[in-house]
Parts: C-alpha cells; sequence; structure tokens
C-alpha cells in the first residue's frame, strides 16, 4: 500500500520580486515532498515577477491584484489553499532542504500540535550566510510579553488552525503574525518546535524596515491580549534602546563584527 502524503499549500506574496523571488521558486522546485500545491498571491507587480513565476511553471494557482497590505494577502492565499497543512514562505525567503517532509512527518507525529516551527538562517542581499535564529521552544513563556522566535517562515499550520481561530488581522500593517500566535496560544493551540526545520531570509525584512511601527504594534497587540500596560512600556523603551545601540554600533563595526556581538549577547543567534 502506498503511504499517505497529505496534502501541503505553499503560499507566497509578493509585490515587485523579480530580484528575490527566484530564489523562493527554486527552494519550492527543490523540494522532496511528493504531494503540493503552490498559490502565489502577488499584488500587482509592475516588474516582471510575474514572468519570473510563470517561467518555473510551479504555482498551480496565481492571483495577481492591488490589495490591502500583507494581512489581506495572506487571507487571500489561505483562502485558496486545500491542503490540509499550509506552508507560508514570502518571496525574502526560501525553503530549507526537505524542510516539508520534515515538518509533515514531525505534525503527523505530534497529533496535539497545531503547527511547528525551526530555525531561521539569515543572508545578506548577496545570499551569504549571516546568523541562524534558533526557534524559542519555551515560546509559551515568552508570548505574552514579546514575539518568541518563532521564525514564521518556518511554521507549517494545520489548516483547523485557520478555520477555528481564523487568519490575519487586517488592522495590523507589521506585527499581524505575532497578534495571530498570541490568538491562537490564548485559544490552547500548541506548537512544536525541532531543529530539524530550516528556512532562510534576507536580512531586512519588514519587521526591520519598518521597527517602530512593528514595535508599537506589539505594544497594541500585547496590551489587548492583558499584559500590563507599565510593563509592556518598559519592554517598548527596552527595544528602542537597544534598537538605537545597534544602530550606533554599525558606524563602527562591520557585519561579521555585529554578528558576533549579537551572538554573544543572545545563545540563539548563532553565527
Amino acid at each position: 500500500m502506498n503511504p499517505y502524503f497529505p496534502k501541503v499549500s505553499i503560499i507566497t506574496i509578493c509585490f515587485n520580486s523579480e530580484q528575490t523571488i527566484e530564489d523562493t521558486l527554486k527552494s519550492i522546485q527543490q523540494q522532496t515532498y511528493p504531494n503540493l500545491e503552490y498559490i502565489v498571491i502577488d499584488g500587482g507587480s509592475s516588474d516582471n515577477t510575474i514572468s519570473v513565476i510563470d517561467t518555473y511553471g510551479i504555482a498551480t494557482k496565481v492571483v495577481s491584484e492591488a490589495d490591502r497590505g500583507i494581512s489581506d494577502a495572506f487571507n487571500k492565499g489561505l483562502a485558496l489553499a486545500d491542503g490540509e497543512y499550509i506552508q507560508l514562505i514570502n518571496s525574502d525567503d526560501w525553503l530549507g532542504d526537505c524542510q516539508i517532509t520534515n515538518s509533515v512527518d514531525l505534525l503527523e507525529n505530534n497529533p496535539q500540535a497545531g503547527y511547528c516551527y525551526g530555525d531561521l538562517a539569515f543572508h545578506d542581499d548577496r545570499g551569504d550566510f549571516l546568523y541562524t535564529k534558533k526557534g524559542e521552544s519555551h515560546y509559551a513563556e515568552i508570548i505574552n510579553y514579546r514575539m518568541p522566535f518563532l521564525n514564521h517562515p518556518t511554521v507549517m499550520v494545520r489548516k483547523t488552525v485557520y478555520d477555528d481561530f481564523g487568519g490575519f488581522g487586517l488592522e495590523y500593517k507589521y506585527a499581524m503574525d505575532y497578534e495571530w500566535f498570541l490568538r491562537c496560544h490564548k485559544g490552547g493551540v500548541k506548537g512544536v518546535y525541532s531543529p530539524i526545520i530550516k528556512a532562510h531570509m534576507r536580512d531586512g525584512g519588514v519587521s526591520r524596515k519598518f521597527f517602530y511601527g512593528t514595535i508599537r504594534e506589539v505594544y497594541e497587540i500585547s496590551t489587548s491580549y492583558g499584559l500590563n500596560r507599565f510593563v509592556a512600556k518598559q519592554l517598548y523603551v527596552k527595544k528602542v534602546v537597544k534598537r538605537f545601540m545597534s544602530d550606533l554600533l554599525s558606524h563602527f563595526l562591520d557585519k561579521e563584527q555585529i554578528n558576533k556581538l549579537r551572538s554573544f549577547l543572545n545563545r540563539k543567534i548563532k553565527v
């Protein structure tokens, strides 16, 4: 009897991504998992993004139209997904070797988990490795205060979790994943971590480019779910100070030195 391979829906959202999406497409093409559908939600790109997607010919569903932001694009993809499992991978990111197979195996062997996640390797614009953020297995102790290292490109979710808890809030532009994870956590959904799951990201994503907007949303989200406002404000100020120091040090240290300092200060970051 042939083994059962539950369908996995991979969703990529993109906009004017002709310079980066090829790495995403290659990583999907190289996955070993046999039962995939690939959905692309494009925000109406004016460059050659769609031509690059068409060249690879692996997308089963492509939508190209204006949207109301990242959350809206995610939700469009979720509405089209038929798989039992959902993997989001954006056009600045790419999947690791055998990532889909490893994630499905982990969830099949952990039926109590609503999602799984792993480690995220960061790269510069040339694709050279910078550092790795290890997933935080004790995320439940952290999530009420801040976004843990759940490393969104590594996350695979059971579709039933989206069915039960909904998609991403349109009111958030940057920290929508934090609100979604926190909502699910409050509802009793559990995640399972494994270092065998690994994805890749270019350094300087939305949360870094729009750092202050992101931490303001994290403040709003955490307090709306019950965190004391005084505690939330202290955490907000701490993040601002850390960012200021990081920007200051960038004038005196090169990237390699900065990454070594990151690793020294945070044991979850490895260079």
